[in-house]
């Protein structure tokens, strides 16, 4: 027991700070006393000089530094990791990872049986969980009532058993069989095990990969501080590299997306990632597969979806994006996977594919759309967002020579496409030839909608063209204007209100929100900047919308099969510049059904649509369903009844959740990987709502492992520097314990501690209440 002191200033300047404080009291508060009683004098100034007396013991910080003697036992923990990644052969000695680990372990053996007795030496493997050497695979148990990823107290023993092969060194087992690498669950077993021992050092051995999923995945980072706060080391050994490309050849599909619904003719891009260790200069074939049919009844085939793409890597540790693309040719929900294809040599091949499903919707509409560059189509062409709409964009621009953007004849063959949109572009710009292949197609059974601007209509020269007799509005030949001339006696230069007419209150393309507060909607939205001037429109037109001065804007025909529209407007543009962007989608999008006679669907139909269609084993997968009637409203009264079916048809039944146009679900049975299905059914009035809806997702099998078996020796060095411990190569582990023996024979065995007299709540307590007391004397003698 040694006293020691630490004054706050040094001792100088701490003794003339401490004697001025005792002169003020002095010489100052004996006058003010003087007046007193000796008694009642000798009181007050005895507190005084007791609240000095406190506060100079506190300035100059006094403590007592005990030495006890630590009987607690030194202990030098071996983690071995015997994870499956430990598997993978590197180097020229053809050994595993895990034959290299037990390698070095057996060389270092004369450095462990070297430590004095008094150093208790643990091995133990870990994988998932932590086994100690030479016990059975009965892993050491979690905590209950831990936190996540706290491991717990050791239970009793377990019994040892034969292992399958010669055990390594220490009992520690000779395979690599371990699914997962839970590192940071190991480090908290670690601490577990050896409270209230003195650990000279924890010696972790593995590749340093931290591959594990909940509730094993503690953070080693986190884990590393905790060794910290308990004031442990981590040493750490690696075995492996993280250049496998030097060793091994291993391609993997890393990622694989692609929209989860697409209408049948429309194209489906698909993006994955490929990931080429030991690949350099070699072709890799990356193929699309799709599901399709089994011949005479019998199981599904995957078949080529699109040609292969042939990939080439300039390094040995490559990752490049791939895109492939084709076209939906029949409806329903199909299973599609990137592969690539395994090169020679390649031993892991269970993670060159992933798979996922497209759900191939009927009726897709393909759209084309010519305009200028201009506001307005900037927002129509992002219908192409929508799942069921395929709109491709034909930009005119005219070159100084005169010449204009050249237009290929396939785009206007018949049932090319369900749409035609003509923006700002004179009649001139397609030709004869072209307006004649247009009408044909119109005829045939495609929608023509012609929208406003400078150069459409009689302006642009459509009067004498085949158009004029599809269109629903009239239009002169002297109209027509030539080059850059304007003819403003033909356009509405004012801010204009688009209203719903009486005709089109109830008409599909307007309907903004429900019937009873749709007009109150349309009354919403941002005024239009202008539009055209007809000359008349056609007896069979049907006024849909107009301005406030009862201007017609859209009007509508039926023309033997074909549906036609003329838009005097060109600024829609303005209601999502005025936040209306909903409303400005929804009005397009029926425009474009209304065109392409989609906007009856027929039946009441049911939907489902899942968050993802791959899930890990135990994640849980989201989804949300609904119904809607023959005009494609919700139906929010129906009552749902949702299940999902498993491997060998095992049924799981979901409540559904929420109320209104959206309802959702959440399944979490997710622990067995396969197929499993989301089957929806719904009654409105007792009556069945439609056919049952269905969508299916993979749980898949991934190998943790084995998926990138690389070696992180990043992450060793850095949990070593955490924890104030070294990284060792695996050549120096014998070294590096003999230092560590040396270090166990020089320790002080006596345990240092240092109680601050100073820094307390009875000193605290004694300097208030001197304080108070002597503060109550003087108010009871009228001095305050």
């Amino acid at each position: 027991m040694t006293p020691s002191f630490s004054p706050v200033w040094g001792w100088v300047t701490t003794l003339l700070v401490s004697t001025g404080m005792l002169a003020v009291v002095l010489w100052t508060y004996r006058t003010r006393l003087a007046a007193l009683p000796p008694r009642q004098c000798r009181m007050l100034l005895g507190l005084r000089l007791a609240a000095w007396a406190l506060l100079t013991f506190a300035m100059f910080r006094p403590a007592i530094d005990l030495q006890l003697n630590d009987d607690r036992p030194q202990v030098i923990f071996v983690l071995g990791d015997d994870s499956r990644s430990m598997g993978i052969k590197e180097g020229t000695d053809g050994l595993t990872r895990r034959e290299q680990l037990l390698k070095v372990l057996a060389a270092a053996e004369p450095e462990f049986k070297a430590f004095p007795k008094g150093v208790e030496l643990i091995f133990a493997d870990f994988d998932k969980s932590l086994r100690l050497a030479g016990s059975s695979d009965k892993p050491v148990p979690a905590p209950g009532g831990a936190a996540p990823g706290a491991a717990a107290p050791v239970e009793a023993a377990p019994k040892p058993v034969v292992p399958a092969g010669p055990p390594g060194p220490f009992g520690l087992r000779p395979e690599a069989l371990g699914e997962q690498t839970a590192m940071g669950a190991a480090m908290d077993s670690v601490l577990q095990m050896v409270r209230n021992k003195r650990v000279l050092t924890v010696l972790l051995l593995g590749d340093g990969a931290h591959r594990a999923l909940p509730p094993d995945d503690l953070d080693p980072r986190l884990a590393a501080r905790r060794f910290v706060d308990n004031e442990v080391r981590l040493d750490t050994v690696t075995i492996g590299t993280s250049a496998l490309s030097g060793a091994a050849i291993d391609l993997a599909i890393e990622d694989f997306n692609v929209s989860p619904t697409v209408f049948v003719k429309n194209k489906v891009l698909t993006t994955a990632k490929l990931r080429a260790l030991g690949a350099a200069q070699k072709d890799i074939l990356v193929r699309l597969m799709i599901e399709t049919p089994g011949v005479a009844g019998g199981p599904p085939q995957m078949k080529l979806a699109a040609p292969p793409k042939k990939i080439r890597p300039t390094s040995n540790d490559a990752t490049q994006a791939v895109e492939l693309e084709f076209v939906a040719d029949l409806p329903g929900e199909v299973k599609l996977a990137v592969e690539a294809v395994p090169l020679e040599g390649e031993t892991l091949v269970a993670n060159n594919s992933i798979s996922t499903f497209l759900t191939v919707l009927r009726g897709g509409i393909n759209v084309a759309y010519f305009d200028t560059v201009r506001p307005e189509q900037k927002w129509i062409r992002r219908m192409d967002e929508s799942p069921d709409i395929q709109l491709d964009f034909k930009e005119i621009r005219r070159i100084p020579s005169g010449q204009v953007t050249r237009l290929e004849p396939e785009w206007f063959e018949p049932g090319k496409y369900d749409v035609y949109i003509l923006g700002d572009v004179p009649a001139s710009v397609f030709g004869d030839e072209l307006l004649k292949r247009l009408a044909r197609s119109v005829e045939a059974g495609s929608g023509l909608i012609m929208l406003g601007g400078y150069h459409t209509f009689g302006a642009g020269g459509y009067a004498t063209t085949p158009l004029a007799d599809l269109l629903p509005v009239r239009m002169l030949r002297t109209e027509v204007r030539t080059g850059n001339e304007v003819d403003l006696s033909q356009q509405y230069d004012q801010p204009l209100q688009m209203l719903p007419h009486s005709q089109g209150m109830q008409h599909f393309v307007m309907r903004l929100d429900i019937p009873a507060k749709n007009a109150e909607k349309w009354r919403e939205m941002a005024p239009l900047q202008g539009a055209n001037r007809w000359t008349g429109l056609k007896p069979l037109a049907i006024t849909l919308a107009e301005s406030a001065e009862k201007y017609p804007l859209l009007v509508a025909q039926d023309v033997g099969r074909a549906r036609t529209m003329a838009f005097a407007a060109d600024t829609t543009y303005q209601w999502p510049q005025a936040g209306q962007l909903e409303q400005h989608q929804r009005f397009w999008q029926q425009v474009i059904l209304w065109l392409a006679h989609k906007d009856v669907q027929g039946d009441s139909s049911l939907w489902v649509r899942l968050d993802t269609r791959r899930v890990r084993p135990g994640q849980p997968i989201d989804f949300s369903f609904g119904a809607r009637d023959a005009q494609r409203q919700p139906i929010t009264d129906a009552v749902f009844s949702v299940d999902v079916v498993g491997a060998k048809d095992k049924k799981w039944s979901v409540p559904p959740t929420g109320t209104g146009e959206d309802r959702q679900g959440k399944f979490e049975n997710t622990q067995l990987p396969g197929e499993y299905r989301v089957v929806v059914n719904a009654k409105k009035d007792g009556q069945s709502v439609g056919m049952p809806a269905e969508a299916r997702f993979i749980v898949y099998e991934q190998d943790l492992e084995l998926h990138n078996p690389a070696a992180d020796p990043g992450l060793l060095a850095e949990l070593s520097r955490i924890t104030g411990g070294t990284s060792v190569p695996p050549d120096k582990l014998g070294d590096h314990l003999k230092r560590l023996k040396r270090e166990a024979l020089a320790a002080n065995m006596r345990q240092a501690r240092t109680i601050e007299l100073y820094d307390n709540w009875p000193l605290l307590i004694l300097f208030v209440g001197v304080l108070s007391l002597e503060w109550g004397m003087r108010k009871r003698l009228g001095m305050v």
